[in-house]
């Protein structure tokens, strides 16, 4: 029996059907809203409908500059990006991201990109995808990406075919064929090793 309060786990899941290569979901943004126990409704008027490309390549999240002008924002800031055309000076901003599921990033600081290439409005970057857990999966020929915070568990690929190579290997007799698909008897193949 667990005491205490129960952690705030959110988690979102996108499968678009089909193989795909990005993901790019619905986030809701806002100026700031400072009252962090404050009742969001879906649809709030203070939020913002917009895009996200998910970007493991992406220190920092981004707002389009197109999106910075629509919601009227003003520049905390400004800082050095850079990108795969080199470096430049740009502006910052601070706005909370909604995410699917009820996932609600406050103040989170972004950084204006000119042009994008695609139709999003804001990128997804590792300051956020490091909040939680990201999953990417291809069963199929179907794309799975799943997201959850706060971080609840490793995921090692390594350490689940171990554990799932050496429960198959404990029900094998000696004398049936071994598992990996030599021909040989198993006493004869991976039982030796």
């Amino acid at each position: 029996m667990t005491t205490g309060k129960f952690p705030p786990f959110r988690a979102m899941t996108y499968s678009p059907g089909g193989l795909i290569n990005s993901i790019i979901t619905q986030v809701k943004v806002s100026s700031p809203i400072n009252d962090l126990d404050a009742k969001i409704e879906k649809h709030d008027p203070r939020l913002t409908d917009t895009t996200a490309l998910w970007d493991t390549g992406a220190t920092h999240c981004c707002i389009s500059k197109k999106l910075a002008i629509e919601l009227n924002l003003i520049p905390s800031g400004r800082t050095d990006m850079s990108h795969a055309k080199g470096k430049e000076s740009t502006n910052t901003y601070t706005l909370d991201i909604f995410l699917p599921n009820e996932i609600w990033v406050p103040g989170c600081e972004v950084m204006e990109i000119e042009g994008v290439a695609g139709n999003f409005g804001i990128i997804i970057g590792m300051d956020i995808i490091t909040m939680g857990d990201l999953a990417i999966t291809n069963v199929n020929g179907n794309t799975m990406f799943s997201f959850r915070v706060p971080s609840v568990s490793h995921i090692d690929f390594v350490k689940e075919i171990r554990l799932d190579a050496e429960k198959i290997l404990s029900k094998t007799g000696r004398n049936e064929k071994c598992p990996c698909g030599s021909g040989k008897k198993f006493k004869d193949c991976h039982l030796k090793k």
